[in-house]
């Protein structure tokens, strides 16, 4: 079980490409997200936009490696329903897509998750709960949705699964 406050990453702060790159935005001329008609795209880059557009959000799952921990996360819930992104840790590749899936044919219904809310609509038996992710985490974390906002500002909020006895990481 991991939080995203304790969570380090180091080989994974760069960006989908390969590298991070701080950029100054211009607000009057760059887009506020990405479009699968950008002229700049690459095929993948087209394909995953394609399909956000498709459903009004992209899953991305990361793998587990020997050291990091299997994630997901969002993007395009905060672009399609003002709702914060959402990313979950350390459950089955498929089983996290599923719940980042979940949570957002949740929001597209009206349901609006904030920081502290539980709920237990998304995995069977237990009880989770919604956590405030902090932004110096998303360069390790949301390459993905940090490329498509253009680096700029997006909630997020980290589902928070307990163990079997119920209990949080924090308890």
């Amino acid at each position: 079980r991991i939080l995203l406050s304790e969570f380090r990453l180091s080989r994974w702060s760069f960006s989908k490409r390969g590298t991070f790159r701080e950029r100054v935005m211009n607000p009057y001329t760059d887009p506020v997200s990405r479009r699968s008609t950008d002229a700049s795209l690459d095929e993948t880059e087209r394909d995953v936009l394609k399909r956000r557009e498709e459903r009004g959000w992209f899953v991305n799952v990361i793998a587990e490696d020997e050291v990091s921990p299997g994630f997901a996360y969002s993007f395009g819930l905060y672009e399609e329903f003002s709702h914060p992104e959402v990313i979950i840790f350390g459950l089955p590749k498929d089983t996290m897509q599923t719940i980042v899936n979940d949570v957002a044919n949740h929001i597209r219904a009206g349901t609006k998750y904030s920081a502290g809310d539980r709920t237990n609509d998304l995995i069977d038996g237990y009880t989770c709960i919604f956590r405030e992710v902090n932004p110096v985490h998303y360069a390790e974390t949301f390459t993905w949705a940090m490329w498509f906002y253009s680096n700029r500002n997006f909630p997020a909020l980290q589902l928070v699964w307990p163990d079997k006895q119920g209990r949080f990481p924090w308890e």
